[in-house]
């Protein structure tokens, strides 16, 4: 799957589940143990945001660490139009020239855009499902998104440097599990929610590069096919307008 529709694919599953989210639940507890419902909703818009800054080399709109939670509630009274706003930008920015195959200066250190595109599209899928089993929704995803976002999580996450001490060990899962939960567990393995507003990065940015705990094949460009099409997105993700 192109990386420009396997984000564009997340994006628009984990809108599905954002619409699906009742008033009265903002409250309720979620599977990132110190975030509740209004937090993961935050914390979802708030990565968006901060993948379009990313994305276009620009200082973000909405600050926010890596993991962590931006300064302000982002969700706001409306988190299906938040949603909606945030998701637009960051499909812009990923889907503007280069920006899927340059190199990006992050919080993290320099950042392929491969790896980038594979961070946030794993981000927003894991915590759409997240989100999904908070408030009771169905958290089934389209085999094809699953297994690219696992595909690409066993190659990232298998080293602890890679993880950035964010993300803890894979979580074991039942033989035969749906690939959606098999994606979902080595995704959120352990993730263990920052406490507070921010989440502070370990150590210092360092430059992903092979042989850095980012297997090479993650570092490879798109072919040139497709970094025509992620340079020119055909459509928007279904399902992105407000209710």
């Amino acid at each position: 799957m192109e990386l420009y529709a396997a984000f564009e694919q997340a994006v628009a599953s984990s809108a599905q589940i954002v619409k699906g989210v009742r008033t009265g639940q903002m409250a309720a507890p979620t599977p990132c143990t110190e975030w509740d419902v209004r937090a993961l909703l935050n914390h979802v818009i708030g990565t968006l945001w901060l993948s379009q800054a990313l994305f276009t080399d620009a200082a973000p709109r909405h600050p926010m660490a890596p993991g962590g939670l931006p300064g302000s509630d982002l969700a706001g009274g409306d988190p299906v139009a938040a949603y909606a706003e945030a998701s637009a930008a960051a499909l812009a920015a990923a889907g503007t020239g280069d920006a899927l195959t340059r190199l990006h200066v992050t919080p993290l250190g320099d950042m392929p855009g491969p790896v980038l595109a594979g961070f946030t599209t794993l981000d927003i899928l894991v915590h759409g499902w997240d989100l999904a089993k908070a408030t009771g929704q169905p958290a089934a995803l389209e085999a094809a998104l699953a297994g690219h976002v696992l595909a690409f999580a066993h190659q990232a996450l298998t080293e602890e440097e890679a993880r950035a001490g964010r993300i803890g060990p894979a979580v074991a899962v039942p033989a035969g599990a749906p690939v959606t939960d098999q994606g979902a567990a080595r995704g959120r393995a352990g993730r263990r929610a920052p406490r507070g507003h921010a989440s502070p990065v370990r150590g210092q940015p360092r430059r992903f590069q092979r042989g850095a705990g980012v297997p090479g094949r993650l570092l490879d460009p798109p072919s040139r096919p497709a970094q025509r099409r992620a340079g020119r997105p055909q459509r928007r993700a279904a399902g992105l307008r407000a209710a």
